[in-house]
């Protein structure tokens, strides 16, 4: 005999968030783990900070396939220069769980779903309109944390001067354009900032790679035979 199955219908509350209060957001279901690039740098505060970047998983995103296996998305990653920095990491000590999930719906089509955003996020919603108070003293805190538990290794002399020179070739650039108060107060901002940076360079290691070892090439030698007459040259 043929098995019945009986369905009984939920109410549905999609476009309502449902009874659990959810985020209106763009995007839904979509993880992703913060990555570094060599170069990315700022200096904030007196302190030279990472750059972080998200590397956004998805089916089909970076070669991702469909069972959401990540191993591809990080080794494309990698393969340009990236460091990619996991949650869950013993290292990041009390950072360790910075990705962060919210019971959110998309706010065009309400579908329900997950939000995945930090641990520095700070959401409330007015009405149906979402704002973000993001803690930028705790994300400053982490960054620092990455290079002082050695998860990045700290700035190189040669980046810093790159980074350097980039902008002084931008207050190169203002200081031919016209006049302005506005114009005149960046100048001075980016100059009192390349002061700051220049000094730093004293305390930032320089890292030099090490020339290539080349075989000293052999010296041909003669052999003599008994009578002294010249044999071939061997190297």
């Amino acid at each position: 005999m043929a098995s019945v199955h009986q369905f009984v219908g939920a109410p549905d509350t999609t476009g309502e968030g449902g009874d659990t209060p959810r985020l209106p957001v763009e995007v839904i279901n979509l993880t992703w783990v913060f990555t570094h690039y060599v170069t990315s740098w700022a200096f904030e505060e007196g302190e030279w900070l990472p750059l972080l970047t998200r590397l956004s998983f998805r089916k089909g995103l970076n070669g991702q396939p469909e069972d959401g296996d990540t191993t591809m998305p990080e080794a494309h990653c990698a393969k340009k220069g990236g460091q990619v920095i996991k949650p869950g990491s013993p290292k990041l000590g009390m950072f360790k769980n910075y990705r962060t999930k919210i019971p959110a719906y998309k706010s065009d089509t309400g579908t329900p779903g997950d939000y995945f955003g930090t641990m520095w996020d700070r959401w409330s919603v007015v009405g149906r309109k979402p704002r973000n108070k993001f803690d930028f003293k705790g994300f400053r805190d982490f960054r620092s944390h990455l290079v002082d538990n050695g998860v990045i290794e700290p700035i190189t002399r040669q980046v810093a001067e790159t980074i350097i020179e980039t902008m002084e070739a931008n207050v190169s650039n203002l200081k031919i354009q016209p006049n302005s108060p506005a114009r005149a107060e960046r100048i001075a901002a980016f100059e009192k900032q390349i002061e700051a940076m220049s000094a730093s360079l004293d305390s930032i290691e320089e890292i030099f790679e090490e020339e290539e070892k080349v075989a000293p090439t052999p010296k041909a030698s003669v052999r003599t035979r008994k009578l002294g007459k010249p044999a071939v040259e061997e190297s």
